[in-house]
């Protein structure tokens, strides 16, 4: 599974061409499906006594992610929990038509676990054990280094090959 800059630079790129005028709701949305992994550390903070050998804590983080928020199987509710909560608290961040602000929310996550199939696999029908994935590079040092500056790259090549002609730029001022 790659790491949050490249889902964020690959989300920021997509967004950029797809959305561009909820741009910040779509990166919190590509970045959303690893809140399980946040579910998890936190546990391991508060729940886990200090000095326990890191198999042990490895395997308790990989008890939480990836999980539902990973799952193709839960996909078209996890969509519709992020859509309810989102607009209950950032209405504004969101495009004002349910079905749109759905649709980017569901072409984000799958952006995310397009990602994270391509890259390390995945648990894509948990709660069922299989995995899937096609494992281009492993998950190491440089597995994660790798990713990073392919993402940050994609997002350089972007902004140059496609410059912004609205007059508009993607920062505010």
């Amino acid at each position: 599974m790659p790491d949050p800059v490249t889902h964020l630079s690959v989300g920021f790129v997509v967004a950029r061409h797809c959305c561009r005028e909820n741009k910040a709701f779509f990166l919190c949305c590509s970045i959303i499906p690893d809140i399980d992994g946040l579910i998890g550390l936190l546990y391991m903070f508060f729940f886990l006594p200090s000095g326990m050998p890191s198999s042990e804590i490895k395997a308790v983080f990989e008890s939480f992610h990836p999980s539902f928020s990973a799952s193709f199987l839960f996909l078209p509710f996890f969509a519709g929990l992020i859509l309810v909560i989102s607009r209950r608290t950032v209405p504004g961040w969101m495009p004002p038509s349910m079905k749109k602000s759905y649709a980017l929310i569901l072409l984000a996550i799958l952006v995310h676990l397009t990602l994270d199939m391509l890259m390390t696999g995945n648990r894509p029908f948990w709660p069922l054990p299989l995995e899937a994935g096609l494992s281009v590079i492993p998950y190491s040092n440089w597995g994660i280094f790798v990713p990073m500056v392919t993402g940050i790259s994609l997002v350089v090549a972007d902004l140059i090959l496609f410059p912004d002609k609205s007059g508009k730029s993607d920062r505010k001022r």
